[in-house]
């Protein structure tokens, strides 16, 4: 049976290439005719047209399959186009968030972590030079805003680094700025708390304590939080800058920043760190350490997390202020603590960055840089960036510490970096603000949204030259097979 069709479909590929080569042959003007019995002819004839129905069926259903095909993914693909376009769009008219960096160490729990991506080189976007020392920068709705020894308040457009405007105070700004509804918040060493509009810096208002302000402002239910050196806590009306109210800490000057949460408000003031009430300001425990407490606090978990002169990482509990556990590195901890994976990571006086269990206080790992590290750490995407005295901010590995890149400025770098749509800004005391990132992962760049449309709009084009390509050559043949019909029809 095997061998009668192989045997068939021979004779039927002889016959059909006889057939061409004859009326090849007629076609190119030849004078001769190649002479055909009769018998033969009519085989031929019958052959050929059932090789072209067959020829004709197949490629009714290749038609089918392929035409099949295109409307299934087209139909698959239509939301992602979609919904990709509309991410574009809202990324930038704000519907879709994004991951602001609002305040020192992200939010009011001072966590320092952040749901962006995170740069893996240290490729520089750009640079701004101000006109003084400059620390912790904040980013909202691509503007960033970082206070300077110059007596100034800056605002920067995050995708060049280009000016918006700026705004001068009585006294230098070595601290974060806090953006909250549209209004920067921000303290000055001329002992004022100042209130600037966001879009263009005019003054909204400003509130004189009775010292220099060295830590950053937080914002919580319409209430700005401020430690100044008078050792007083003020609690402000965000709105018209009215004193809600005050309370006096024994412990001294205020160099820690106040993290809130759960209307509990933990900051450091001398050897103490203290939680009070954030609506009316009554305390509610204090724990006493033997050196000052410089290190901003970080809370997570029910458990504050705080460094100290005294050359420890302490983790207390939130709610009763009991000593959990206490870490205890080579030098002082200036850095304010964040937390990552279950991981505490602090910078010390001895040149290392330190990461502990969470819930232990045990060594995970530490890593050596040139110089002290009072700048407090911040993580994205399992990396933690972190600056040193030695003028280099560092990248590295959150799980094992291993370094994955470094950039040397041209100055100390104390700042506590922002991380915001893969791009980490950064503040040197060579007076420059910095944006490493790739131009993929920035505003720079196209939204890569935009590659899910455009994948699918050259997938459309080439299905549709296919088909274009398909039919004119299943018209062609159809117009060839007329013609050879014709043809046999003179022969009969």
């Amino acid at each position: 049976m095997i061998l009668a069709n192989g045997i068939s479909k021979v004779r039927g590929i002889f016959f059909k290439k006889l057939f061409e080569l004859t009326y090849a042959t007629k076609v190119q003007g030849k004078k001769r005719k190649t002479w055909i019995p009769l018998n033969v002819k009519y085989y031929l004839s019958k052959r050929l047209v059932t090789l072209e129905l067959c020829e004709q069926g197949k490629g009714s259903r290749m038609k089918r399959k392929i035409i099949s095909i295109f409307i299934v993914c087209l139909v698959a693909l239509f939301p992602q186009c979609l919904s990709g376009g509309l991410a574009d769009s809202s990324t930038h008219s704000g519907a879709q968030p994004t991951d602001w960096w609002s305040m020192f160490h992200h939010d009011l729990s001072h966590e320092g972590y952040s749901t962006s991506k995170a740069p893996l080189t240290n490729q520089t976007l750009w640079n701004y030079t101000t006109g003084g020392f400059v620390n912790d920068p904040v980013v909202v709705d691509g503007v960033l805003f970082i206070g300077s020894y110059d007596y100034k308040v800056y605002a920067l457009n995050i995708t060049d680094g280009s000016l918006l405007w700026t705004y001068a105070t009585g006294g230098y700004v070595d601290t974060s700025p806090t953006v909250v509804n549209g209004i920067v918040f921000v303290n000055s060493n001329d002992n004022k708390t100042y209130a600037l509009n966001a879009t263009n810096g005019a003054i909204i208002w400003n509130y004189t304590t009775g010292r220099r302000l060295d830590s950053s402002p937080a914002v919580s239910g319409g209430v700005v939080f401020v430690g100044s050196a008078d050792h007083n806590i003020y609690a402000l009306n965000s709105i018209n800058g009215v004193l809600i109210w005050n309370y006096t800490a024994s412990g001294g000057v205020m160099l820690s920043s106040p993290a809130v949460t759960n209307n509990i408000l933990f900051i450091g003031a001398g050897r103490r760190l203290y939680a009070l009430n954030a609506t009316d300001g009554a305390l509610i425990w204090n724990f006493t350490i033997q050196r000052p407490v410089e290190s901003s606090p970080a809370i997570f978990g029910g458990t504050v997390f705080v460094g100290s002169l005294d050359q420890n990482v302490y983790a207390i509990n939130a709610s009763t202020g009991a000593l959990v556990w206490n870490y205890t590195t080579g030098g002082y901890v200036e850095s304010g603590p964040c937390i990552y994976d279950g991981t505490v990571f602090a910078g010390s006086a001895d040149h290392n960055v330190y990461a502990l269990n969470a819930k232990s206080g045990s060594l995970t790992w530490k890593y050596k840089t040139g110089d002290i590290v009072a700048s407090s750490p911040v993580v994205a995407e399992g990396v933690v960036f972190v600056g040193s005295l030695d003028n280099k901010i560092y990248a590295l590995n959150a799980k094992n510490g291993a370094l994955i890149w470094s950039y040397t400025t041209g100055g100390v770098v104390v700042s506590s970096p922002a991380i915001v749509d893969g791009v980490v800004y950064l503040g040197s005391w060579d007076h420059k603000v910095y944006a490493f990132g790739s131009v993929s992962n920035s505003r720079l760049s196209t939204n890569s949204n935009l590659l899910v449309p455009a994948l699918i709009i050259g997938f459309i084009a080439v299905c549709s030259c296919i088909l274009l390509v398909f039919l004119i050559k299943r018209k062609r043949r159809g117009k060839l097979t007329d013609s050879i019909f014709g043809k046999i029809k003179k022969v009969k």
